[in-house]
């Protein structure tokens, strides 16, 4: 008797691990709502099944959260919470600079910590030593994803919208480049601006870039 009830449960439990695998976007979507009870919304021709991974994964409940993000960025989409409880919507990578991303604030030092997924949010950074966070923008650019963005604005604020995975790597490199620049450093840096600059005068089309950027990273 006891062969059999332990024949049944292990019979049971692996059809709960069958149901509990996906292959492709939508079916890790659905899977992913199923066991946390948030609902995604996304236009339906926005996602094929032929969005496929190379194998099936095992979603659980505890990994549900990180699994979907991971599975969204290789395919370069981007789930966002709305205004509605535990409903999110699903847009292409393409579109996130239109998109109201979730916003966390830290400085050096002070960084709370962050969801274990590769979301992308808005992370809001406080310069605190006094340092170039104009340099320290250019110098973050190579390591943005795709479809990442930073800005540098007055008041000693970095601005970066980025997948969490990224964030998390660019929060460890201004734990150390965050500091007061010795006269020497701001000396480069002024003529190294100086020099772009001039390299822009002397070419309108990079020029016009350059105020095209600007406009765009004003914008909202």
């Amino acid at each position: 008797m006891k062969f059999i009830l332990l024949a049944i449960i292990t019979a049971l439990s692996l059809n709960v691990m069958a149901a509990d695998k996906c292959e492709n976007v939508p079916e890790c979507i659905e899977l992913n709502s199923k066991l946390t009870g948030v609902k995604y919304l996304y236009p339906k021709d926005l996602i094929s099944k032929k969005s496929e991974l190379n194998k099936e994964v095992e979603m659980t409940k505890e990994n549900a959260e990180s699994l979907l993000s991971e599975v969204l960025f290789q395919f370069e989409f981007a789930r966002i919470p709305t205004q509605v409880e535990n409903t999110w919507k699903i847009i292409a990578a393409r579109d996130l600079r239109y998109a109201e991303l979730p916003v966390y604030k830290g400085s050096k030092g002070k960084i709370a910590e962050l969801p274990k997924t590769v979301d992308y949010v808005s992370f809001m950074y406080q310069g605190v030593t006094g340092g170039d966070v104009g340099s320290l923008a250019r110098n973050l650019r190579p390591f943005l994803s795709r479809y990442g963005r930073v800005i540098d604005t007055k008041g000693q604020l970095l601005t970066i919208n980025d997948s969490l995975g990224n964030i998390r790597h660019i929060l460890r490199f201004l734990e150390t480049e965050d500091r007061v620049l010795s006269k020497q450093e701001l000396v480069n840096n002024k003529k190294l601006f100086e020099l772009e600059h001039k390299k822009a005068m002397g070419n309108p089309p990079i020029l016009h870039k350059i105020e095209e950027r600007k406009t765009k990273e004003r914008q909202p």
